[in-house]
């Protein structure tokens, strides 16, 4: 994928159309396999305007609105069954054994999901289903979110962590803290985090905090930040702004990363030397470096984020609401 001032406004467009809403192509199987609700039900409420499930242990409810004759809305509502499946594990297990997720996953201590602890299955029902409703998508996030890590080798900021998934919560991606704290690199959350952070100081950026340009004096900002056209189009678009913030902040600094690409700008870099704890200083063309972008972007467009990338993993994020359409701002 190539962005240019051209297309970035469409590329902002498609980012705020799939902004943590993945296809989830299995939905329909995975709503079945866990909540026992006939699938003609299933198959009615996914096809109407407006749906929502609400599934949990003491909870598994379908509700849908069609469009009558006289274009009024009349709700439908549907209950899972009193046997149905109820934990966690069960549903993970008999997700596999449907052949709705890879019968590999189950039970796998490969791929971790993440809330205080780790598992080998998301913790909510509901996480469950985001998950198994589009195990290729998942797949694919993996390997983008790898591909992020392996690109970034090069300016000496990636690393080969494990892929841990966030979808029961939602994980701040705003740096908590003291405003005084929030400074350098870790000010303002980017997809892919301080890594990304690391680049782009060493191409003479840095993204600027939301409100304030310096803290107690202390600049944080190297470049003047005009907000771009298609940062401010992403945002226009999406339900929450504050949510969305980082992938905002990634639009504006991808400009960056394109103008030092056309500037040739020369970037100084310290890469692990050939000894233990050894470092070399290296000065490259910013153009004859990978570019991290099309991986962080392509993973965004499949409906997930990379929250932070660090030595010792990598968290992924998936939303694990079901409902559509989701609110939007007026």
């Amino acid at each position: 994928m190539s962005v240019d001032s051209g297309d970035s406004i469409e590329l902002a467009r498609a980012l705020a159309e799939a902004f943590l809403r993945p296809r989830r192509p299995k939905l329909a199987d995975a709503l079945e396999v866990v909540t026992s609700i006939d699938r003609d039900k299933i198959d009615r409420a996914l096809a109407a305007p407006q749906w929502r499930a609400e599934i949990a242990k003491d909870r598994c409810e379908l509700v849908w609105s069609e469009r009558k004759h006289d274009g009024t809305l009349q709700s439908f509502f549907e209950r899972g069954p009193k046997d149905r499946v109820r934990d966690t594990r069960e549903a993970w297990e008999a997700l596999g054994a449907r052949g709705v997720i890879p019968e590999e996953w189950v039970g796998s201590q490969s791929r971790r999901f993440a809330r205080g602890q780790y598992a080998s299955a998301p913790y909510t029902l509901a996480g469950v289903i985001a998950v198994a409703s589009d195990p290729e998508g998942i797949l694919e996030a993996e390997r983008l979110a790898r591909e992020v890590a392996n690109r970034l080798i090069a300016w000496g900021v990636g690393h080969a962590p494990r892929l841990v998934w966030w979808v029961d919560g939602k994980p701040e991606w705003i740096t908590h803290g003291r405003p005084e704290e929030r400074v350098g690199r870790e000010q303002v959350a980017l997809p892919g985090g301080g890594a990304l952070h690391e680049l782009l100081a060493a191409i003479g950026y840095s993204v600027p905090p939301p409100a304030a340009t310096s803290v107690r004096g202390r600049s944080v900002v190297r470049r003047e930040n005009v907000r771009g056209p298609a940062a401010s189009t992403f945002e226009s678009l999406v339900v929450d702004p504050n949510k969305a913030r980082p992938v905002t902040n990634l639009l504006d600094a991808y400009d960056a990363w394109v103008s030092a690409r056309y500037d040739n700008r020369r970037v100084k870099l310290s890469l692990p030397g050939a000894g233990e704890g050894e470092w070399v200083v290296r000065t490259v063309r910013a153009d004859e470096l990978p570019d991290p972008f099309e991986p962080l972007f392509l993973l965004l467009l499949r409906g997930y984020a990379l929250l932070e990338l660090t030595r010792r993993s990598a968290p992924l994020f998936a939303d694990a609401t079901l409902r559509v359409p989701p609110e939007r701002r007026a």
